[in-house]
C-alpha cells in the first residue's frame, strides 16, 4: 500500500487530482510500473533542456500541436487531447522556464507543462530526424519541430499561464536549490525543524517529502556520499555540522553537473549525452570507493536503490 500511496502523491502532485483520483489512477488504470527501469529528468537535465529550449523555441509560431501516437499507459496528461492540441496552435513560443523537475514553456497565454518525466526531450530542425513514436510534438511555422518520447513514465499538460504559475512544481515547493535562498543557514534549520517533528530519514526528506524540489534518486546517492551520510540516517540525527557539509555537496554536485549538461546517462535536447559521470550508481556498486578503497554497497530502500560506502557514510 505503501507503493501506491506513492504512486498516487506523483498523480496528485503533478496532475492537481484530488487524492482519491489519484490513488485510483496509481491503482487502477496504471496497475504496474514500467518493466524497464528508466531514469527520470532531474534537474540539471531540466535546467539544460529549458535553456536549450529557449534558445531554439523563443520566437517560433506553434503551427500544429500533436499528443501521442503511441498510447503509453504511463504518460499522464492533464487535459483532453483537445486542448492539448488546439490550444497552442498558432500561439508564440515567449519563455521556456524550469522548475524542479518541470519544463514550462509559454506559448501566448499558455503554457505547456511537461516533467517528473523519463525519455527524450528533442529539437528537430527538419521533420525527417522526428521520432517514429511520441507523446507530444509541436511543429513550428519555419518546418522545425520539438518532441517528448517517454520511456518509463512522465506528466505532460496545457495550462493558462496564471494556473501554470500556481502548479505545485512551479511555485514554493520546498527549498529551491538554485535560488540565494538556498543558505547553510537555512538548510540547517530546515532539516533541524523536520528532524524535531518526525524519525524520517534523509533520503525521505531529500526526495519524497516536500524540500528540496528537483533532487531524485540519481543525484541523492552523490550528494550524500560526499557529505559522508547513510542514506537511512534518521534526520533527527544529523548534527549542525554535518548538515552544512550536505549542504555544500548538494551545491557541488548540482553545479558540476549543471555545467556538464547532466548526467552521461542522460540526453540534451540534440540528443547528446550529458558530461557528468555519477559517483555512485549501478556501474560502481561491489567497485572500491574512491576514497577508502571498501567495495561499495546497494540496499533497497524507499522505492529505489541506494548506494553507499559502508565506512565512508555513517
Amino acid at each position: 500500500m505503501a507503493d501506491k500511496k506513492q504512486a498516487a502523491d506523483h498523480a496528485l502532485l503533478a496532475l492537481g487530482m484530488p487524492r482519491a483520483d489519484a490513488l485510483s489512477l496509481a491503482c487502477g488504470s496504471a496497475p504496474e510500473r514500467p518493466r524497464e527501469r528508466c531514469p527520470m529528468l532531474e534537474l540539471p537535465e531540466v535546467v539544460t533542456i529549458a535553456r536549450q529550449m529557449r534558445g531554439e523555441l523563443v520566437g517560433k509560431t506553434v503551427a500544429s500541436a500533436h499528443r501521442e501516437n503511441s498510447p503509453h499507459k504511463f504518460v499522464f496528461y492533464g487535459c483532453d487531447r483537445e486542448t492539448f492540441e488546439a490550444t497552442p496552435r498558432g500561439g508564440r513560443v515567449t519563455d521556456v522556464s524550469a522548475g524542479g523537475k518541470w519544463v514550462y514553456v509559454t506559448i501566448g497565454g499558455h503554457t505547456l507543462m511537461f516533467g517528473d518525466i523519463g525519455g527524450r526531450a528533442l529539437y528537430h530542425e527538419t521533420p525527417a530526424t522526428l521520432p517514429e513514436k511520441y507523446h507530444a510534438l509541436l511543429r513550428f511555422d519555419d518546418g522545425s519541430a520539438f518532441s517528448i518520447t517517454v520511456q518509463g513514465w512522465g506528466f505532460l499538460r496545457v495550462e493558462d499561464n496564471a494556473t501554470a504559475a500556481g502548479h505545485e512544481q512551479y511555485g514554493d515547493k520546498g527549498l529551491y536549490t538554485l535560488s540565494d535562498d538556498f543558505t547553510a543557514e537555512e538548510w540547517v534549520r530546515r532539516l533541524r525543524d523536520f528532524g524535531a517533528a518526525n524519525a524520517k530519514s534523509i533520503k525521505y526528506f531529500m526526495i519524497s517529502g516536500p524540500s528540496v524540489p528537483g533532487i531524485g534518486n540519481s543525484y541523492l546517492q552523490d550528494m550524500l556520499y560526499r557529505a559522508g551520510i547513510h542514506p537511512t540516517r534518521p534526520v533527527a540525527d544529523i548534527n549542525d555540522a554535518e548538515a552544512e557539509r550536505l549542504h555544500a555537496a548538494i551545491r557541488e554536485t548540482l553545479s558540476t553537473a549543471i555545467d556538464l549538461g547532466g548526467r552521461d546517462e542522460e540526453r540534451d535536447l540534440y540528443g547528446r549525452r550529458g558530461g557528468y559521470a555519477r559517483v555512485l550508481g549501478s556501474k560502481t556498486r561491489g567497485k572500491p570507493c574512491p576514497e577508502c578503497g571498501a567495495l561499495i554497497e546497494k540496499i533497497q530502500y524507499l522505492g529505489g536503490a541506494a548506494y553507499f560506502c559502508p565506512l565512508c557514510q555513517t
